[in-house]
């Protein structure tokens, strides 16, 4: 940008550039994540972009092979896109119930725990986090089970909730030791 002749190409690069110097002074100096990562490459295509003399057009009329392939590409891509969107949704619904059940929990309410944990488990059945605590929540429910056969149930679904949490992390000794509660 320093010997750009153009004031306003001259402008935009610099005003690319600044921001960019900064973002990877940021990544050098920061432990990167996803925002971090966004904006390093976004500000990095828009600077090249910027610095680009001019921006070549190629059009698929010699080759159809290729407008098809690539359209089948961005079909793919865009289908793989929207299923980790919902992925993605679905674990942040699992968490938000998760919070909630913790919140129930501070305030006393086994039922709203036992219900949130539910919740959260049914989101996200790969986290052997939500299906520890309902066994949890489950065995103090049946400490106050008023007969038999509600004790009985309590400490069924007790059982299977933490079978479940065996089954999604064997490796996790607390899972283990919820079985054997």
């Amino acid at each position: 940008f320093l010997r750009e002749r153009d004031q306003t190409a001259w402008l935009l690069s610099v005003a690319l550039f600044f921001p960019w110097c900064a973002v990877v002074v940021a990544r050098l100096l920061y432990s990167s994540n996803m925002a971090l990562e966004y904006l390093f490459w976004f500000i990095t295509t828009l600077l090249m972009i910027a610095i680009a003399r001019r921006l070549s057009v190629f059009t698929f009329h010699a080759s159809p092979r290729a407008l098809l392939g690539s359209s089948l590409g961005a079909v793919v891509f865009a289908v793989l896109m929207v299923l980790l969107l919902l992925l993605g949704v679905s674990r942040y619904a699992a968490w938000a119930s998760f919070g909630n059940a913790l919140r129930e929990n501070a305030a006393g309410n086994l039922a709203g725990t036992r219900e949130s944990l539910v919740r959260a488990a049914s989101y996200d059945s790969k986290t052997d986090v939500f299906a520890r605590n309902l066994a949890q929540v489950r065995i103090f429910e049946a400490a106050r089970a008023e007969s038999v056969d509600d004790l009985r149930a309590e400490l069924n679904d007790a059982v299977a909730a933490a079978r479940v949490a065996v089954n999604v992390s064997p490796a996790n000794a607390q899972n283990w030791s919820m079985l054997g509660a």
